[in-house]
């Protein structure tokens, strides 16, 4: 006879002696958390998808890396402030640009070494997701050190790239309101380098205007 461990003769116990019920009852209490990130995960995928379909075109894409949400208000805003700098890049006759939200805090995130719940856990997938697609071309945040440190995405004013490492954030972005920065990200990989070729074009248009850009209330 094989020789069962103790962990192998308590499962074995589990299987013969519980009902289906209690054997369900037993598996959530060892695996609900991993349930509820996969289906915060899933969730999250249908959010994109809708967005993705009330906006099927988006000449443009920003990305929110906050600590609090935006308003559907304040993202207006954003569109807004950057419209005049860009052009229409799909021929729908219109510059559409979307905001999407990442709430994290990443600066506590880094001291603590580990996401904070299955919240932050699926919006940093999320942005990761972003990050190696190429979704978003700029990046608006009020923590530009610790997403550069966390990233290490963003592009030099001048279109340049920055060293593996950098962290002079203070030449990689402009600020645009009271803790507010907006940045341009580089590519990775050569599938990104369509979308992201328009956002650098937007970046450059509004860096050589002169512009001040200022986004109130965000």
């Amino acid at each position: 006879m094989a020789y069962l461990s103790e962990a192998e003769r308590v499962k074995k116990h589990v299987r013969e002696t519980l009902t289906a019920q209690e054997r369900l009852l037993h598996w959530w209490h060892y695996h609900w958390i991993y349930a509820a990130v996969s289906a915060a995960a899933l969730l999250l995928g249908v959010y994109f998808a809708a967005q993705a379909l009330s906006n099927p075109h988006p000449d443009y894409t920003i990305g929110w890396v906050g600590t609090y949400p935006l308003s559907q208000e304040q993202e207006a805003a954003v569109a807004e402030g950057l419209a005049p700098f860009g052009e229409d890049q799909n021929g729908d006759g219109k510059i559409c640009i979307i905001v999407r939200q990442y709430l994290l805090d990443l600066e506590a995130m880094h001291r603590r070494g580990m996401t904070n719940g299955e919240q932050e856990y699926a919006s940093l997938l999320a942005l990761e997701a972003d990050l190696t697609t190429g979704q978003s071309g700029l990046f608006l945040t009020v923590q530009p050190a610790a997403f550069q440190q966390y990233s290490g995405a963003l592009l030099y004013r001048d279109g340049s790239e920055p060293a593996e490492g950098a962290e002079d954030w203070e030449n990689m972005v402009i600020p645009c309101g009271e803790g507010l920065y907006l940045g341009c990200r580089g590519c990775w990989v050569e599938g990104q380098q369509p979308g992201l070729d328009a956002a650098r074009s937007l970046w450059g248009r509004f860096l050589c205007s002169g512009e001040k850009l200022t986004l109130h209330g965000i």
